[in-house]
């Protein structure tokens, strides 16, 4: 599978052979390249990836409709892209990021569900604390290790910080239908 990891910083989240990574600076990654997300369109050709990962990656971006636009073309038919994102209610509690260009709610996603841009299907998408996703809740089976005592204090005073703090999690697939947009702006 043919996969493209947004802004993976030093720890991505998927490893292998097929795997590409961009990211702004450079990194000691294989197969990386360095490139802006804001200067579009991105280095790839159309249909080249069967899944994109962009954790923590698109509030950062200040053209996010184009980049969407964008992720529409590299993304195969079938593809998936996986986001992760926080939730505009976190970003409202715990005051404006610097770097933060765009506030997300599930909303966000489903404008593109029906729009003239480039359309996108909504596989899957949650609204999840933090703290499920640290203990693993959304993944059943998960086993949660033990801790040293150090860290479990730590735990226990930024808990309630954690009970509070949301994000998003989306899986989207792009509707690939050009007769559907062309119908659309000539009516």
């Amino acid at each position: 599978m043919r996969t493209l990891e947004l802004g993976p910083g030093e720890n991505p989240s998927m490893r292998g052979p097929d795997v590409t990574y961009l990211d702004i600076r450079q990194l000691d990654l294989p197969h990386l390249v360095v490139w802006d997300a804001e200067n579009l369109p991105l280095p790839f050709p159309d249909n080249s990836f069967d899944l994109i990962i962009a954790n923590a990656f698109l509030e950062h971006v200040s053209r996010f409709p184009r980049l969407m636009a964008d992720l529409h073309r590299i993304l195969a038919p079938g593809g998936e892209l996986r986001a992760q994102v926080p939730h505009k209610d976190e970003e409202l509690r715990s005051g404006p990021y610097p770097e933060h260009y765009r506030m997300f709610s599930e909303r966000t996603f489903r404008i593109f569900e029906d729009s003239y841009l480039p359309r996108w299907r909504i596989l899957r998408m949650r609204t999840i604390r933090i703290f499920e996703y640290v203990l693993g809740r959304d993944q059943p089976g998960t086993v949660i290790r033990c801790v040293p005592l150090r860290k479990l204090f730590y735990l226990l005073y930024f808990l309630p910080c954690l009970f509070g703090r949301y994000e998003i999690h989306v899986a989207m697939t792009p509707v690939k239908d050009e007769n559907r947009i062309s119908r659309r702006v000539a009516s």
